[in-house]
């Protein structure tokens, strides 16, 4: 009897009776087509073997539990794009369950417990997930830098031992708790977090709206400099998860934690939210509303009230915004701009251009709000550092500028566009320019993590004169978003600091807990090479270059545009260069220069 250790991915189709017993004939062929464009070539390019179709599911090997997660989260992430406008009722969505195993061979099938345990796993995993168990987990979870949830031990049907269970799903938080070593201390005065409200609506397709209104409070909160803020992203890690407000608290380092629930019914807005004090979990304000949607912006303004006046009754609430602008056409377009900041948040190729067509298309038909131009600036430099081989720099920041500029000359108060604008000043090599834009967007909204990030990035690359500036300023970043999902770059930045300064062994750890909270930072990954060679760490250099060339391998040729811009002082390009050879980069010896492209 032949064995062998393979990663063993189930899938089936979700409510595949229902659809087949409604529309046999459709359902077939929209799943032959699925197959075709997307799973299919999926599990080709990750070097997968179909075991076996069993109508609504199938099975697949691979030989590695590290590319039978890529092919699955590939699938999952492509699949709401292509389902598109097909009603819901009708969309393929999949389960997906993934073991690590030995399997018994039998001719061209596989069979044994690490079968069945794929398929009790994919029988666990919600709709559009991933779930995989501890031995899978082990496996990926320093290579793909992907958020796992912990479901813990699962009894499930068949199999004697409970199974550890971790599941993925897009836009996940890692539920494990913050390091000791980068939680965050109770600031003085009134501090608060604004978590993701929940979509009481049964429709998936209505998070963004939930999402947005969420939005919108935490920005008003942070327009009072008396009020220390959360980071959006920061909040938003906690969605779906069932924690103890206090230890959120603890986590983002908050006096106050804001929570609630939308629902929204035909032209009726209800809204449920409540203002918890984080250390004991007492309710401290609670308020319902039950508003139509054309009152929207005015229930946005009476929550931001309450709870500014719960928190500390002698801040000033002057200033919020008004809800004159309250309209059916508004509350349209404010909804695609939502959806159109949905797809951009996710830091994905495919979604960041969707985010930024969604943006063109309502430019193009009504010339468009401050918001879409600033949406479209940022989705801009998502796009140069996410997508790879579209349309090159110039053309790409071209572009963002452009449009921020517009958001600023529609709205002067947009700190998104202000913002942005700082960091494609940045990427051009115009250090002094996106310090003087990330200040203009802080006199806005103070709080704003991404401003500050700017700021200290700008100072960071300036050299060691500019290091205690530099570093002052992203420690705060991290204050403010001790979760955000720039956290790992502010680390980074703080590791580009620290290296310039002289300070090595420093920078090395700055790297350290950058590529722990982001393994698949490739730049960071380079910048802990350079500072281990120079700190004569030679042999743990050599290594993080391999991880760093295994993420992303670049040329010479390639970084060397990129160091000219954002660094300021030509010994400081030189010397990186010399650790990075040092840690075993084959670049050319001192002196080649390439022309930035930019």
């Amino acid at each position: 009897m032949q064995r062998r250790l393979a990663a063993i991915l189930a899938a089936d189709l979700v409510a595949y009776s229902r659809m087949i017993r409604k529309d046999e004939e459709g359902t077939l062929t929209r799943l032959r087509a699925a197959r075709e464009d997307i799973i299919d070539p999926a599990i080709g390019r990750h070097r997968g073997r179909i075991v076996k179709l069993m109508g609504d599911g199938m099975l697949v090997e691979f030989s590695s539990a590290v590319d039978a997660v890529r092919a699955a989260v590939e699938v999952q992430r492509a699949m709401p794009a292509w389902n598109g406008d097909t009603p819901r009722e009708e969309q393929m969505t999949f389960r997906i369950g993934i073991n690590l195993g030995d399997v018994v061979v039998d001719g061209d099938d596989i069979q044994g417990d690490g079968v069945n345990v794929a398929a009790r796993l994919e029988s666990l995993a919600e709709p559009g997930t991933v779930c995989v168990t501890g031995s899978v987990h082990e496996e990926v979870r320093d290579r793909l830098g992907l958020p796992f949830r912990d479901l813990g031990p699962q009894q499930v049907k068949n199999i004697d031992r409970p199974v550890r269970a971790w599941q993925w799903r897009e836009d996940a938080a890692v539920s494990a708790p913050l390091p000791e070593d980068v939680r965050p201390e109770l600031p003085e005065g009134p501090s608060i977090a604004v978590l993701p409200f929940s979509n009481m609506s049964g429709d998936p397709e209505q998070d963004y709206f939930a999402d947005g209104l969420c939005e919108d409070i935490i920005t008003e909160l942070s327009r009072n400099h008396e009020i220390f803020v959360i980071s959006r992203n920061s909040s938003f890690s906690y969605r779906g998860l069932a924690m103890d407000v206090r230890r959120i608290g603890q986590e983002l380092g908050v006096r106050y934690i804001l929570e609630g629930s939308v629902r929204r019914g035909g032209d009726r807005l209800r809204l449920t939210t409540q203002l918890v004090e984080a250390e004991t979990g007492k309710h401290v304000w609670a308020e319902k509303f039950d508003r139509p949607l054309s009152t929207m912006f005015e229930v946005q303004d009476e929550i931001t009230e309450s709870v500014v006046g719960a928190v500390g009754s002698e801040i000033w609430t002057a200033g919020l915004r008004g809800a004159a602008r309250a309209s059916d056409a508004a509350i349209g377009a404010w909804e695609r701009l939502m959806k159109a900041w949905a797809l951009i948040h996710r830091r994905r190729g495919d979604d960041i251009l969707a985010g930024q067509r969604i943006c063109r298309d309502e430019i193009a038909r009504t010339g468009g709000e401050a918001g879409f131009h600033a949406a479209l600036a940022a989705g801009c430099a998502q796009e140069l550092v996410f997508v790879r081989g579209q349309r090159g720099a110039a053309e790409i920041i071209g572009e963002g500028m452009a449009a921020a500029h517009r958001a600023i000359e529609r709205d002067p108060r947009s700190e998104t566009a202000h913002a942005f604008l700082g960091l494609l000043l940045w990427v051009m090599g115009d250090g002094d320019g996106a310090i003087a834009e990330g200040e203009a967007a802080l006199q806005i909204n103070p709080n704003y993590v991404f401003a500050h990030l700017v700021i200290g990035a700008a100072e960071a690359y300036a050299g060691p004169d500019r290091f205690e500036a530099a570093m002052a300023r992203l420690k705060h970043t991290i204050r403010l978003g001790p979760r955000d999902i720039n956290m790992p770059w502010s680390y980074g930045h703080m590791a580009t600091a620290c290296f310039l300064a002289g300070r090595y062994d420093e920078a090395a750890d700055c790297a350290r807990t950058s590529v722990r909270l982001d393994p698949g930072n490739a730049s960071v990954l380079r910048s802990l090479a350079a500072a281990l060679a120079l700190g004569g760490r030679i042999d743990e250099a050599k290594v993080a270059w391999v991880r760093a060339t295994e993420v992303q391998d670049v040329s010479y040729d390639d970084i060397l545009p990129l160091l000219d811009r954002l660094y300021r002082r030509q010994e400081d390009i030189d010397r990186y260069l010399d650790a990075l050879r040092l840690a075993g980069a084959p670049f050319p010896a001192s002196g080649k220069r390439a022309t930035s492209t930019v």
